[in-house]
């Protein structure tokens, strides 16, 4: 009997190699391990910056008339500034203002201060007193706030029923005031100013102490020692 020694025990060998296959799974080969990459995170879009568009400036509240006149006694003289405020909601809101009588050498003669509200739109007039002869006079100066108040919640005072009467010795200017604000005004300053052409001839100022909300009230304002004048001379202002 042949012996097949050799080919059972390559058998053999063989399946021990297969049975060593199967116990242990196979290990296949691996790339060297690398780190992994950094994730940029996404960039934020980018707005586009659109330049701020500047503010319209306020126009500016301009000069229309300026008159002084030389008081009954002469040791002092009465000066008057008309002012023209074109912005609507903008205004004074109890705003300080300088009035300087100038020399013709644009020296100041004398200051005085006057404070008030001046409304949205309005044509107001500042009246002062100065200590310096009249003849001396030859301009007057203003200043007032840096910047202006948004009033344009306020209301309106119109002016009607302008009248003057006179006698031997005085005259006498009457009119009416009507508002419309949200509450009762209480000193409402009338300021009337007298002219002949572009002269000055009088300004005299009064108050009208408590203006209703919605309602009227009468002014009366008296000049003395002064030459007579009819109505078409006289232009009434109010200050608050």
């Amino acid at each position: 009997m042949r012996k097949v020694t050799g080919m059972l025990a390559g058998m053999a060998l063989a399946l021990g190699s297969a049975s060593c296959a199967v116990g242990d799974a196979p290990v296949e080969a691996q790339a060297p391990a690398t780190e992994p990459a950094a994730v940029t995170p996404d960039a934020e879009p980018t707005e586009t910056q659109t330049p701020e568009e500047e503010p319209t400036p306020e126009p500016e509240v301009s000069i229309s008339y300026t008159g002084w006149v030389e008081s009954e006694g002469g040791e002092y003289s009465y000066g008057v500034v008309i002012l023209d405020n074109p912005n609507e909601g903008m205004g004074y809101e109890a705003g300080q203002f300088e009035i300087s009588a100038l020399d013709k050498d644009g020296t100041i003669l004398d200051t005085t201060q006057e404070y008030g509200t001046v409304l949205p739109g309005q044509q107001f007039a500042l009246h002062a007193m100065f200590e310096a002869d009249a003849s001396e006079i030859v301009d007057l100066e203003v200043r007032g706030p840096m910047s202006m108040d948004d009033l344009s919640d306020a209301g309106t005072i119109e002016v009607s029923d302008v009248e003057v009467t006179h006698d031997e010795w005085s005259s006498r200017i009457t009119g009416t005031l009507s508002g419309n604000f949200a509450e009762d005004l209480e000193s409402v300053r009338v300021i009337a100013v007298v002219r002949n052409g572009t002269d000055l001839v009088a300004v005299e100022w009064t108050y009208v102490d408590r203006l209703k909300s919605g309602g009227k009230s009468k002014f009366t304002i008296d000049t003395f020692d002064k030459p007579a004048f009819d109505a078409g001379q006289v232009d009434i202002f109010t200050l608050l």
